[in-house]
């Protein structure tokens, strides 16, 4: 499962099909995302900019599958990566897949 980082300050690991919360102060601020090693998966991280008193949302995304092969072998499809999205888009997201994954460490300030 993918780690979640607000300028260098870790969230949250992230399971399947959940989700996080968390307030950070007005201003810039980079989200990252982090994969194990094993996983295959590459890492991703975004800037982004507090303006105001308001909700952001960001979709975690990975792909991971057989793409070919042959004799003894196989081949996968590995990506991930991070994207901002519309508030509507993910509130009905949320509503519709996913469970709330508390956040137990510090948020960033």
């Amino acid at each position: 499962m993918p780690t979640v980082k607000i300028d260098g300050v870790k969230i949250a690991a992230v399971p399947n099909r959940h989700f996080v919360a968390t307030k950070v102060a007005l201003g810039a601020h980079k989200v990252a995302l982090s994969w194990p090693l094993l996983s295959g998966q590459r890492n991703a991280e975004m800037d982004f900019t507090v303006v105001a008193e308001e909700r952001q949302f960001f979709e975690v995304t990975g792909t991971s599958r057989v793409s070919g092969g042959g004799a003894g072998y196989l081949t996968f499809n590995m990506g991930s990566g991070i994207a901002q999205v519309k508030a509507d888009y993910a509130e009905k997201t949320i509503q519709e897949c996913c469970r709330l994954k508390p956040v137990k460490e510090a948020s960033p300030k």
